[in-house]
């Protein structure tokens, strides 16, 4: 069955490019105008409009710049959405306050809760919402996008602003150097206790800086090798100042430093050296078998697998593993409401259920028995998804990738193979690797023909360089790269000899539970093979992944490029600027970087100097010269071929059963945004 548009760059863009000026505007949700002034060394004026839509506490900003000799005046001017007159609730909730297990709706909301208006329309109360993983580790990835980490600021539902969410605003001073955060009054933890700043101050003072805990600092809250300072204002502010300015901090924070809200210091701190006795901890350490109260204060952490652990999420876990259907259930204080006064979420329940194979969940995918799910939905299946739609009463919508399709990351910092790990340092050797891949028959076998090539990936300002345009199918030039590097004398049984005498193979390693990788990978397994490599292909469980790829004794990673876009990529730069260890093709660089040079290896010049582009980028409060230094490294990234890659973008399909509402017909799936995450679950609901 054919789709009907091939989705381009732009498009892809138009869905999810940031507005610089949301990016760094001091957002706020009041229902009066307030005054910030500053001293700023520009001379010049500047009128700027925000619009945010489909967010109601901030419908729009407005910010006016008057020149005068030592200082600038913003006036930010904010249309406030009032709070609901009245509150509603569940009716499971009802039932319990009506049996005084349950204080009322109103004493459970904050003072301004979020107001979040819904996709389509008001929704109703009730209904489990199913879905099904592949293991605890696909749902734990799951999970983080259909309930996720609640930030002090989030993406709006456009997918690219950022808006308010537990704080109601913050401000930026100092040139860009330091954040203050004002939290909503009133909001509660799942257990009823307040949230309040000083579990920000905890985090950050007893998680981040003890060394215990946490070995490094965290990279991502250091400016100039130095770490943050977290202050608590009051109950309901703090700030955040760094060495130098950090433009990406409101991006990041919005991103992958999410996680800054879900450390319940009330409950977290009887876990802690810190504020228990020793004896007490000792004895919680023996009771779970544990050896040390890290590993407890980490068990007891992990919302998972620990219930007990109050949370700021839409729902809460009910029903943990080991068991094999996983059951969540609507959080009682949840601090978000519709535009009618209703306590989100509407839907009451979650409930995955956990399968062996992948295969399983496209069995329960067309027999209609999952209500909506993006993930483990392969665009490969989406022949069989729309034959059994009317059958199953579902529909499969069409959202954009914000990712290419499978990669191939030959580990330059590979351990315990001194050879290997030349043969892939050699930029020979991946060029070879790339010319290997049909890459148009990848795309009609596992894309049914809709994806796009990696040229539509390129940022404008680089189309001239043709880095992409290079690499066309050629067998020829493959083998030739390889003869040229002294890989032309073959063994017995055909395959390329190594320097050492030992036959070329390689180990490409992929999670079983990645649909759109494991069955390409398989595929260019057998390109190299025929170019005299031993390729053979490893799907592994996604238990432990990361432990896996921390060894760094993996030869090659087959998974997806994240964001393949500098407007995207600015908060997932893992494999572009080698910032962490989970950068496949460079693992210990990444640590080094992370670290300070602390842990792993020092990388070369070349790829140090990615990594001072990301300090450059991360510094800079400017988005345009943000992107420029982006697309400067992007170039020498791109011609250092450190990915061997098969297609670029393509159709994310997903299942939407015709009950299930208020669920966007277009979106874009990306790791950054959570997605569908961004579109706030907590607003779907669903009908008889």
């Amino acid at each position: 069955m054919a789709i009907e548009k091939k989705l381009n760059r732009r498009d892809f863009l138009r869905g999810t490019a940031i507005a610089a000026v949301g990016v760094m505007a001091a957002s706020c949700a009041q229902p009066t105008p307030i005054i910030v002034e500053k001293e700023v060394p520009v001379e010049k004026v500047v009128k700027e409009t925000v619009v945010v839509e489909k967010q109601v506490p901030v419908e729009k900003i407005v910010k006016e710049t008057v020149v005068v000799s030592k200082e600038i005046a913003i006036e930010k001017v904010v249309t406030a959405t009032p709070v609901p007159p009245k509150f509603f609730e569940a009716p499971m909730l009802a039932e319990l306050v009506k049996a005084g297990k349950l204080p009322p709706v109103e004493d459970r909301l904050p003072v301004d809760p979020m107001v979040i208006a819904p996709v389509d329309t008001i929704g109703t109360y009730g209904g489990t919402w199913r879905m099904v993983a592949s293991g605890t580790s696909d749902f734990s990835g799951h999970s983080s996008r259909v309930n996720p980490v609640e930030g002090f600021i989030t993406w709006g539902m456009d997918g690219a602003s950022i808006v308010p969410n537990l704080a109601s605003k913050w401000e930026i001073g100092d040139n860009g150097a330091s954040f203050t955060f004002y939290l909503r009054k009133g909001v509660k933890w799942s257990d009823g206790k307040p949230f309040t700043a000083a579990d920000v101050l905890f985090l950050h003072e007893d998680v981040y800086k003890n060394t215990e805990l946490t070995p490094n600092y965290p990279g991502g809250f250091k400016m100039a090798g130095e770490p943050a300072v977290v202050e608590k204002l009051d109950d309901y502010t703090f700030s955040i100042k760094f060495a130098a300015p950090y433009g990406l901090f409101p991006l990041n924070m919005a991103a992958d430093f999410s996680g800054w809200s879900e450390v319940p210091a009330h409950y977290m701190k009887q876990f802690h050296a810190s504020y228990t006795a020793k004896a007490n901890l000792d004895k919680m350490v023996a009771d779970n078998k544990l050896e040390t109260w890290m590993q407890l204060y980490s068990a007891k952490g992990n919302w998972m697998n620990n219930p007990e652990k109050p949370l700021l999420r839409p729902w809460l876990m009910v029903q943990p593993p080991p068991e094999t259907t996983l059951i969540l259930e609507r959080n009682p204080y949840y601090w978000k409401v519709d535009p009618d006064g209703n306590q989100l979420p509407y839907i009451d329940r979650q409930r995955h259920t956990l399968v062996e194979s992948v295969d399983v969940i496209n069995l329960r995918a067309v027999a209609g028995e999952i209500d909506n799910q993006m993930r483990n939905i392969a665009l490969a299946s989406y022949p069989l998804y729309k034959e059994n739609a009317a059958k199953g009463g579902y529909d499969v919508y069409l959202w954009k990738m914000a990712e290419t399709g499978a990669c191939f990351f030959p580990n330059q910092t590979l351990l315990k193979d001194d050879v290997l790990r030349g043969i892939m340092q050699d930029i020979r050797f991946r060029k070879a690797l790339q010319y290997a891949i049909d890459t148009d028959e990848v795309n009609e076998l596992h894309y049914v023909g809709q994806a796009s090539d990696m040229t539509s990936c390129v940022p404008d300002e680089l189309k001239g360089e043709k880095i992409f345009e290079e690499y066309t199918y050629d067998v020829a030039k493959a083998n030739a790269l390889l003869d040229e590097m002294g890989l032309d004398k073959k063994g017995p049984n055909g395959w390329r000899l190594r320097p050492d005498g030992q036959e070329l193979s390689l180990t490409v390693e992929t999670a079983a539970s990645w649909t759109t990788v494991v069955p390409v990978a398989e595929l260019v397994a057998g390109y190299w093979q025929k170019i005299g490599i031993n390729a053979v292909l490893k799907s592994l469980m996604y238990e432990g992944w990361w432990d896996r790829v921390g060894t760094s004794e993996y030869q090659v990673i087959a998974y997806l490029l994240e964001n393949f876009d500098p407007l995207i990529n600015l908060t997932y730069p893992r494999n572009y600027f080698v910032t962490s260890y989970d950068c496949y093709w460079g693992t210990l660089w990444g640590a080094w970087y992370n670290a300070g040079g602390k842990a792993g290896e020092e990388p070369p010049d070349w790829v140090k100097e990615l990594q001072t582009a990301y300090d450059g980028v991360k510094g800079e409060t400017d988005p345009a010269k943000q992107i420029a230094v982006m697309n400067d490294a992007f170039k020498v990234w791109l011609e250092s071929h450190n990915i061997v890659h098969t297609v670029g973008r393509y159709p994310q399909p997903v299942i939407v059963k015709t009950s299930f509402k208020n669920f966007p017909k277009d979106g874009v799936n990306g790791w950054p945004l959570r997605s569908p995450g961004y579109s706030r679950p907590e607003q779907y609901f669903m009908t008889a």
